[in-house]
């Protein structure tokens, strides 16, 4: 008879965070914490296995190196309860898995899920070899286009593993939402967004992030719910971009024989100092905007009529453009 395993628990799992780059470090590093949960009050007694596949991540987070510049030498020489590894057969020690790997795009604007798949699958064998007595859950942060969670990953994942999905293991979406650059608003200060592949697994892995998140969280009722809400957040943050880029670049230098003042926004939302004060960004120009933006919100220019400008987005990531008028 097989044996009924439960799912892991809160406060005491064992965490793998895939990939260690600018979204999957500061994660590992904030669940290796250890302080007080911030929805039960107990204390969390977790420990964190940091992999990733390049020895010289590895290596410099070793030596106490951080080339993303997020956290300082000192910062890395007191951390407790992480070790980072490339090492695949530590990994069968966890209980749940964060996935957090890039997904650009190449050259033909087509998302490149090589990373995703490669450590799909790897989680997959990974699953197999566990002996523990918790039923895994497997967790994507990475940024995929609705549906591609439940359409590739989950697929590789039980084909991997050959395990099943909600019976042997478990699957749930939680977008990150790192702004690189923005030292103001850091991983613990943005509300998270969380999902899983059944409701029990949906409520563990809200309690998760919850545990860690002080910002608070919102459960999703479906993964691919909470995967097009990621694809919205990164929509408005690149058109926030692309805006005051394409004015500065079309309408400004321009000077028509009709005069209307149009007062609007720069930044479409100016309350918003997360993208305000990114540091990085499609445009060097839209950058300058931002800056002159912070004291003055508001741009006066000449136009005839009604002009239709065509928004193309600058970052190589960005993949539409669409046109508007402007009255």
């Amino acid at each position: 008879m097989k044996e009924e395993l439960s799912l892991p628990i809160n406060e005491k799992c064992k965490i793998a965070i895939i990939g260690l780059g600018y979204v999957g470090l500061p994660l590992a590093i904030e669940f290796s914490k250890n302080s007080n949960c911030l929805i039960t009050g107990k204390k969390l007694e977790r420990k964190v296995i940091g992999f990733d596949i390049n020895k010289k991540r590895i290596d410099g987070l070793r030596n106490f190196y951080d080339y993303t510049n997020q956290f300082s030498k000192k910062e890395l020489k007191d951390l407790k309860n992480i070790e980072f590894t490339l090492e695949e057969e530590l990994l069968k020690e966890a209980d749940i898995f964060i996935i957090t790997v890039p997904t650009p795009i190449d050259e033909f604007n087509i998302p490149d899920l090589t990373a995703l798949k490669e450590a799909s699958t790897l989680v997959g064998k990974t699953l197999s070899k566990k002996t523990n007595k918790f039923k895994p859950i497997v967790i994507y942060e990475s940024t995929v286009f609705p549906g591609a969670t439940q359409d590739v990953c989950i697929p590789l994942l039980s084909k991997s593993s050959d395990l099943k999905l909600n019976e042997d293991y478990f699957c749930g979406y939680s977008p990150e939402r790192i702004n690189p650059g923005d030292n103001k608003h850091k991983l613990k200060d943005i509300k998270k967004i969380t999902s899983g592949s059944n409701q029990e697994t949906s409520i563990l892995i809200d309690n998760l992030y919850g545990s860690i998140i002080e910002a608070g969280t919102h459960i999703c009722r479906s993964i691919k719910i909470a995967e097009t809400a990621k694809v919205i957040e990164n929509t408005q943050r690149d058109l926030n971009i692309a805006f005051p880029d394409t004015i500065s670049g079309t309408i400004i230098p321009s000077t028509f024989p009709q005069t209307l003042l149009w007062e609007r926004p720069l930044i479409l939302a100016a309350s918003d100092e997360k993208i305000r004060s990114s540091a990085k960004g499609p445009s060097k120009s839209a950058l300058f905007i931002f800056s002159e933006a912070q004291s003055d919100n508001f741009l006066a220019v000449k136009v005839v009529g009604m002009l239709s400008i065509r928004f193309s987005l600058a970052d190589k990531n960005a993949i539409f453009g669409f046109s508007i008028p402007i009255l």
